[in-house]
Order: structure tokens, then C-alpha cells, then sequence
């Protein structure tokens, strides 16, 4: 996914164009931003490009500012920064603060070609684009969710599941179930997914396939190394901590960590847990020591969540 940041309409319309005629394979969408504050607002919220075009001299946030910035939210990118001919002082700034690549103006498409072909290379060098797409992540979060319902038994392959397990990168899991007391706004559980997967993206520690359960439940299998554990247990008590209210209180329930072929067995178990503050009351944590995953998982399976 491709950002165009530039405080000039006709810039960035030319600049689109461009970047359709090369007809890359590897670029998804495109988007515009008319202003570095536009551009920080939507990339810490929903969009997280991988490839960001941004001109230096802009009226409040200028180029260096902003590629600081966005730094802070979006993993992996590249940086091309747009300049003139006499503003090459800025575009030594830019490389101070994390710019790959500049173009000069005005723009040759031989030029951007040879730009955007360059930052492909270097975002494969550096693992598979697709994995660390927001889309990709989100998918792969909607198969942990599909698991809950008893109809993805009865319609899905096994070599389905056995795939999703060998794509998870470290040796164990653990799941936390998000509960909420009150059905949930849809937008406002989008907002809380990609306040997840803001976090998950800063930090190379471990990965986090978040989902939601409509109406009320948010699930989240986290792919670890043991290690890492003290580190996302904190994380998962930080949003525990954020998002409970006293008008809307949420629960969550997460299982033990354990091998990453019984990722099945702890999201059910997880959800089980989070079932008990339907009983004992909202706004508290449930976990357990010591059970018996297997069977949890076949009673949960006959079970519509």
C-alpha cells in the first residue's frame, strides 16, 4: 500500500496517475493526504502503507517532521521524499530521520519507476510485503474467530487449520477473549482492533491476530516465543485497563501458553473463562491453571458460541 502526502492537489493527482501507469503487481491501494496532520491522523488510525511519498516543504508539518512521526506507527516502511533542486539541505534532514529515497521535482516517471521498483526490493529483502499487510493480519485473526462457531467444523479442512498453525511463527500461543457487558458499536470495536494492531506493529517481540465476535467479544491468539510472556501479559492488562469502564465494563478470559498446534484448544478455552462473567460479573479477569485443553475443545466444538 502506497501513502501520497503533498499540500498540492495537482501534485498528488499526478503522482497517482504515475503510479497507475506503472502498473506494479506488488501495489494494493493508493491513498492521498493533502497535509502531514491528515496523513498522521489516518495512519494511526486504519491505513498502514508500506511505501510513503511525501513532499518536504509543507505549510505546519513539513517532510522531516512527518516521516518522524510516522515512524512511530508504521512497520515495515520505506520513505521517498519529494524535493527541488535547491532544497537539498532538507533532504539530508529527512535521511537523519529515516528517509530512504528522494525524487526530485518535477517528477520523471523513469525516475519514480526506478524509486518504487527499489522500495519493493528492500521491503522483501526484509520479509513477505503480503504478512505484514494490516489486511493479511486481520484474515488470519477472522479464522481464529471462525473457530467459535460450530458451523466452520462442519465447512472447513483440516488442511485449512494445519496451514494456518505451520504460518505462526514462534513455538507457543496463548489467547485472551475480550467480553464486554453491553453489544458494542462496530466502529467502535474496528477502533479498538487497530489500537491492537498499532501496538503489535511497533514491536517485533510477538505477533497478535486480533478479531471481532459480534456483538460484544474481541478475540486475540498471541504467537510468542515463552519468553515473551511477562512482556504481553502486560500489554493484554493494558488494554483491559484502557477500554473498561464503569458504564461499560469488559472482562477478558486467557488461557495458559502452550505449544502452538493446541492454538485451537486455548482460543476455546480462553472463551470459556470470559463465559463466567456472564455469572460472577463484568469487569474482571478470569484464568485457570491446570485443565484439560482436549476436552474443552470437544465440548466447546458442539457448542454454538
Amino acid at each position: 500500500d502506497v501513502l501520497v502526502v503533498d499540500d498540492e492537489y495537482i501534485v498528488c493527482e499526478n503522482i497517482v496517475k504515475k503510479i497507475k501507469r506503472l502498473n506494479i503487481g506488488e501495489i494494493n491501494k493508493i491513498r492521498v493526504c493533502y497535509s502531514g496532520e491528515e496523513a498522521i491522523d489516518i495512519c494511526k488510525k486504519t491505513y498502514k502503507p508500506q511505501i510513503v511519498i511525501t513532499d518536504m516543504k509543507m505549510r505546519t508539518i513539513d517532510g522531516i517532521d512527518l516521516i518522524r512521526e510516522l515512524k512511530k506507527w508504521l512497520f515495515p516502511v520505506y520513505f521517498l521524499v519529494l524535493s527541488g533542486y535547491n532544497e537539498f539541505d532538507y533532504v539530508q534532514g529527512a535521511f537523519k530521520v529515516g528517509a530512504d529515497d528522494y525524487l526530485l521535482k518535477p517528477l520523471l516517471s523513469e525516475d519514480l519507476i526506478n524509486a518504487m521498483e527499489g522500495a519493493i526490493k528492500k521491503l522483501k529483502s526484509e520479509g513477505d510485503i503480503d504478512n505484514y499487510s494490516r489486511e493479511h493480519v486481520l484474515k488470519k485473526g477472522s479464522i481464529v474467530s471462525d473457530i467459535l462457531n460450530k458451523n466452520y467444523w462442519e465447512n472447513s479442512d483440516i488442511s485449512e487449520r494445519k496451514k494456518f498453525c505451520a504460518e505462526l511463527k514462534a513455538e507457543y500461543c496463548m489467547t485472551a477473549v475480550f467480553r464486554w457487558q453491553l453489544e458494542q458499536d462496530n466502529d467502535d470495536m474496528i477502533k479498538k482492533i487497530n489500537q491492537i494492531l498499532d501496538y503489535s506493529e511497533q514491536q517485533s517481540m510477538f505477533d497478535i491476530y486480533p478479531a471481532i465476535i459480534p456483538k460484544n467479544r474481541i478475540v486475540m491468539l498471541c504467537n510468542m516465543q515463552m519468553s515473551n510472556c511477562p512482556e504481553l501479559l502486560d500489554r493484554i492488562n493494558y488494554f483491559f485497563e484502557m477500554w473498561n469502564s464503569v458504564h461499560d465494563p469488559v472482562s477478558y478470559g486467557i488461557s495458559e501458553v502452550d505449544q502452538k498446534e493446541k492454538w485451537i484448544e486455548l482460543t476455546y478455552h480462553a472463551n470459556n473463562l470470559v463465559r463466567q462473567s456472564i455469572v460472577l460479573g463484568y469487569g474482571n479477569r478470569y484464568m485457570k491453571e491446570n485443565h484439560d485443553v482436549t476436552d474443552n475443545c470437544e465440548r466447546c466444538k458442539k457448542t454454538n458460541f
